[in-house]
């Protein structure tokens, strides 16, 4: 009866863990922008456009149309990809927003660099941007000073890509860009 018992203990066990693996997969599913959960579909047809705009610190920055030729629906968006070179192998971070998350992207850097950067801190800071899928672009006040950051992966340290605050306005013009592009195809 006791072995009896602990099995089925172990099954339970085993069985809410299970459980709680699916589940926080399909809470990843709703997370996704809508251009990811877009291009990422079975079961059609999809033509997959990346026009480069431009690198920022090693980043590539795209707009992307992704274009389901069976229903004739489209979706665009932004798409950044970063290299990480390990010793053994390199791992390709991609992030995508929709439109909307780089209009909101956009917005929030440009609060940072013209409220946030020239103001002091007496303790460390950070402020940040976080897209649907996890995405973040900000700053932290340390050491006294601001440096920036994106990060591309939720849960991922190695999908950081560094810059100088001062690099903002860069990175600012290449978005505008993107936005731009976007508008236009519409």
């Amino acid at each position: 009866m006791r072995v009896l018992k602990g099995s089925l203990l172990t099954l339970m066990i085993v069985l809410a863990y299970v459980g709680s693996t699916f589940c926080q997969e399909a809470e990843k599913e709703k997370s996704k922008s809508e251009v990811a959960a877009f291009s990422a579909q079975d079961g059609v047809l999809l033509q997959k456009e990346f026009i480069d705009v431009g690198i920022f610190n090693k980043c590539k920055v795209q707009t992307v149309i992704f274009t389901d030729l069976l229903a004739g629906s489209k979706r665009t968006g932004l798409r950044l990809e970063y290299e990480v070179k390990g010793s053994y192998r390199t791992d390709t971070k991609i992030v995508m927003l929709d439109p909307e998350e780089v209009d909101a992207l956009i917005e929030s850097m440009k609060i940072i660099e013209n409220q946030i950067l020239p103001s002091r801190k007496t303790s460390y800071t950070e402020v940040a941007y976080t897209s649907r899928d996890g995405f973040q672009a900000g700053c932290f006040w340390s050491d006294g000073k601001w440096s920036a950051f994106l990060k591309l992966k939720r849960f991922d340290n190695d999908s950081y890509v560094w810059f100088k605050a001062t690099e903002i306005p860069a990175l600012l013009a290449l978005l505008e860009e993107v936005r731009v592009e976007l508008r236009n195809i519409g």
